[in-house]
C-alpha cells in the first residue's frame, strides 16, 4: 500500500507479497551520468542505511499526504528500518516519486483508514512503515530511460537493470535496492525530478503497535510470510549476523524476476535462504538450483562483485515437509538443508538436516 498510486490493487497472496501493487509494475530506468565518487562517499557516512522501492496503483496520493506506506504481508517491510530511503513507483501513472526517508524504527500496526476498507470492514494495508513527507521529487520513467544514452557506461548498465527491476514487477509490494542502485537513483532525483507539492497535515506519526506483537497477540496464523518475518527480525543461524558489514535482504529479485525469500552477503559468501512451510508441495530444491545460476550471472550482484564470493543455498524446510527426506535432497555440494518449527509463541527452532 502506499501513497498515490496508480491503481494499485491489493495484491494476491502470490507466496508472501501482498501490498499496494497494481497489475502493472513500474519501469524504473536510471542514468548514471553521475560521478561515481560522490556516491561513494555519502556511502560512507550512512552505512548502514538501505534503499526500498515501493509499489502501488491507486494509492501514490494518501500515501505521501500521509506519510505512509503499507502492505498486508507481514514479511514485505520488515526489514524498513529508520534512516533507510525509500522511493514509490506509481504503476499507473509510471512515475516515481522519492527519496522518502524512513522515520519509524520498524514496521508498525495501524488502523487509521487511509486506503480504505475491505469487505469485512477491516482496513486495507495496516502493517506500514512512516517517511518524511516534507521534501519529495518526482519523474517520470521514460526521462529516466532517456538520460542515459552511452552503453559503453556502468551507468547505463545500472539504469537498465533498475528499469527491468520495477517494470516487470507484478508480485511484491516492497523490494529492496543494491546501494548502488539507490545512490544512483537518489541522484537521478536530485538532478532531474520535478518537486512534488503536497498536502501534509493529514497525519502525525506516533508510535504504534509493532507487527510482531500483533501477530502475537492475536495468535495469526502461522504462514511463510510469518516465518520470514520472525527470521529476519531475530536472526537466528543461518541468518546470525557475522559483523556489522553483512548485509541482508528480503524478498530481493534476481534472474527472471524470481523473488528470493532471504538474501546475505558477507565479504567471505552469498547465501540463498528458501523457506517452505509443511504443506508447501513446490520443489524448494529446483527453486534453488535455478536462483545459484542467477547468482553467477545477474549483473546486480556482479557490478559489486559479489558473484566472485563463494556462495550456497540453505533451503528451510517445516518439520513435516514431504521434501525433508534424504532420498529428495541433490548431492550439491553448496546446498544444506535445514529442518524447524514454530512453536505457540512463535519462536523458531532450526536444525541441520543435510
Amino acid at each position: 500500500m502506499a501513497g498515490d498510486v496508480v491503481n494499485i490493487k491489493v495484491c494476491s497472496p502470490l507466496k508472501l507479497r501482498s501490498g499496494l501493487t497494481g497489475k502493472k509494475p513500474a519501469i524504473c530506468h536510471y542514468s548514471y551520468n553521475l560521478p561515481l565518487c560522490k556516491i561513494v562517499k555519502r556511502q560512507t557516512n550512512r552505512k548502514n542505511m538501505k534503499y526500498h522501492v515501493f509499489f502501488t496503483a491507486q494509492y501514490t496520493e494518501p500515501c505521501l499526504q500521509n506519510g505512509r506506506f503499507g502492505a498486508t504481508s507481514v514479511n514485505s517491510l520488515v526489514n524498513v528500518k529508520k534512516g533507510d530511503v525509500a522511493f514509490l513507483f506509481d504503476g499507473l501513472k509510471w512515475k516515481l516519486f522519492g527519496p522518502l526517508k524512513i522515520i519509524s524504527d520498524n514496521q508498525f500496526y495501524e488502523t487509521d483508514d487511509i486506503y480504505g476498507k475491505n469487505r469485512r470492514n477491516v482496513v486495507n494495508y495496516p502493517n506500514r512503515v512512516a517517511f518524511d513527507n516534507k521534501k519529495i521529487k518526482s519523474i517520470e520513467l521514460n526521462k529516466l530511460f532517456a538520460y542515459e544514452t552511452d552503453s559503453r557506461t556502468e551507468n547505463y548498465l545500472v539504469n537498465r537493470t533498475l528499469l527491468s527491476v520495477i517494470i516487470a514487477n507484478k508480485q511484491v509490494h516492497s523490494t529492496p535496492l543494491t546501494n548502488k542502485e539507490g545512490q544512483y537513483l537518489e541522484n537521478i532525483l536530485g538532478q532531474l525530478g520535478e518537486v512534488t507539492t503536497i498536502n501534509t497535515d493529514i497525519l502525525t506519526f506516533t508510535d504504534r503497535e509493532i507487527v510482531m506483537h500483533n501477530v502475537i497477540n492475536n495468535r495469526k496464523p502461522k504462514s511463510e510470510a510469518i516465518f520470514e518475518m520472525l527470521l529476519m527480525l531475530k536472526k537466528p543461524y543461518p541468518i546470525k549476523l557475522e559483523n556489522e558489514n553483512t548485509l541482508i535482504y528480503n524478498q530481493f529479485i534476481l534472474g527472471l524476476q524470481r523473488q528470493i525469500d532471504i538474501l546475505t552477503i558477507t565479504e567471505q559468501e552469498i547465501k540463498i535462504i528458501e523457506i517452505k512451510k509443511r504443506d508447501n508441495q513446490t520443489n524448494p530444491f529446483t527453486q534453488v538450483i535455478e536462483y545459484l545460476d542467477y547468482v553467477n550471472s545477474d549483473f546486480r550482484l556482479q557490478i559489486d562483485n559479489y558473484s566472485k564470493r563463494k556462495y550456497r543455498a540453505i533451503v528451510l524446510l517445516e518439520e513435516g515437509n514431504k521434501f525433508l527426506n534424504s532420498n529428495q535432497i541433490p548431492a550439491l555440494e553448496n546446498l544444506s538443508v535445514c529442518s524447524f518449527n514454530c512453536d505457540r509463541n512463535y519462536e523458531i527452532t532450526i536444525n541441520n538436516f543435510a
